[in-house]
């Protein structure tokens, strides 16, 4: 039974699984504490999320350990396959308090204080689910065995897949009148955690979430967004900013004036663009002025599948952009597409057409390929089956992801204001992996 809970944990994607190397080494097991159905993509299914580590009792397993070479070998009945561990990896990673600071959790041993040619393992040994290894100095670890190969490459590699893909559900237009994205109530979600919960896991799984009944004050909506984060501060302001096509002299970034803005991702130009973009529409007193929000990374797997050699050139081409007005100087050159470097999925896409540069990183040999490319990509974005168009009403937040969300709006005539903020990439990972809706 351990063994299949701890399999459970992860492909749910907890990113606790990292941390069992640091915890109790004996008799430790999983415990399910909750199973929630989810959208996955492709259709619903349930999958089990929102695990804990508890110490519990555990039956006996027969299990072997034997050095080999440079490796311990390991065979266990709790082991789907033997398990080869490089011995200085295991010495690095020894969980005792002397090694690792269990209330800080960091390490307090440095490997490479050491003279790794003469660290040795003198004797190993495995007594039911746990690995005992004597040093040639005479210092002890201890190791779960399932902790160890929850850690390996191949286990962790395809857990890390499977729970990535669970975490997102990608959408067009069609979907959007049936998929349960949040849309709570201000109230509710300032006082009830669960509600809470329901916004960021929102925002994880559908790339936004929508807070209503929002006071429509600047006071009100920055109190809403700090219910889950820390705000930005960003040349736009030092938390939040006014958005507006009234007051003059404001900027000359026509995102302040009353034009159609095409679909885009915004600080493309900046090494880390923001990870999150927060919208509310305090005041409109005309036409216009609709809100369009666009799952990019549903359209990047609509590339994998129909145009799979322009997906490899978009990311792997460099593309560098630019903003430079108001004594801002910003320049960052990447491909328009990041790929996760592990999973191969979408990480972020860097799309704005307005702040191109020349392109001077790309030889012109290269230039009519890309711009073939590009073409293919921006037929794709503007397909109404991709474009969901709405319009921002008085009294509602919209948080959504700028790595994967394409926004835009139409032209609007009279007086339109938008209070926002945008948050650190880093502070919306923190959030997510603390509610355990993201690997």
């Amino acid at each position: 039974m351990q063994k299949q809970l701890l399999r459970s944990l992860a492909r749910s994607g907890r990113s606790a699984l990292l941390e069992l190397l640091y915890n109790d080494k004996r008799n430790i097991s999983v415990a399910v504490l909750q199973n929630k159905k989810r959208y996955l993509h492709g259709g619903q299914q349930a999958i089990t999320r929102g695990y804990s580590l508890a110490v519990a009792a555990q039956k006996t397993s027969n299990s072997d350990a034997s050095i080999t070479g440079e490796f311990i070998k390991i065979v266990s009945s709790d082991l789907y396959e033997p398990l080869l561990i490089n011995h200085i990896w295991l010495r690095d990673h020894c969980p005792c308090p002397q090694c690792h600071n269990k209330v800080a959790n960091q390490r307090m041993y440095n490997v490479f204080d050491s003279n790794m040619s003469e660290i040795k393992p003198k004797n190993v040994a495995a007594n039911g689910s746990e690995l005992s290894i004597i040093w040639n100095d005479d210092h002890r670890s201890d190791y779960n065995i399932l902790s160890l190969e929850a850690n390996q490459q191949k286990f962790y590699v395809e857990n890390y897949v499977r729970a990535q893909k669970a975490s997102r559900f990608l959408w067009s237009r069609e979907d959007v009148d049936t998929m349960p994205y949040a849309r709570v109530p201000y109230l509710d979600y300032l006082n009830d955690d669960k509600v809470k919960h329901q916004m960021i896991e929102s925002i994880t799984k559908f790339g936004f979430g929508v807070i209503k009944d929002v006071p429509v004050s600047m006071s009100a909506t920055e109190t809403g967004v700090k219910r889950l984060f820390w705000l930005q501060k960003t040349f736009y302001g030092d938390g939040m900013w006014s958005l507006n096509n009234f007051e003059k002299g404001v900027s000359s970034d026509i995102a302040y004036g009353n034009l159609h803005i095409a679909a885009h991702t915004d600080n493309s130009s900046q090494s880390e663009p923001s990870g999150l973009i927060c919208f509310h529409n305090t005041i409109h007193t005309g036409t216009g002025g609709e809100s369009l929000l666009m799952d990019g990374f549903n359209i990047v797997e609509n590339l994998r599948k129909n145009h799979p050699d322009t997906l490899a050139r978009l990311s792997s081409v460099n593309m560098k952009q630019q903003y430079v007005k108001d004594g801002q100087m910003h320049f960052h050159t990447a491909p328009i597409i990041g790929l996760d470097p592990i999973s191969g999925l979408p990480e972020i896409i860097r799309f704005n057409l307005y702040d191109r540069s020349a392109m001077a990183a790309l030889p012109q040999s290269e230039m009519g390929q890309y711009y073939k490319d590009m073409e293919i990509l921006i037929a794709e974005i503007k397909s109404p089956k991709n474009e969901w168009w709405f319009k921002m009403k008085p009294g509602e937040l919209f948080i959504f992801d700028n790595w994967r969300m394409f926004h835009g709006r139409t032209s609007f005539t009279g007086d339109r204001e938008m209070t926002g903020c945008f948050i650190d990439r880093s502070e919306y990972l923190n959030v997510a992996r603390n509610h355990n809706v993201m690997v």
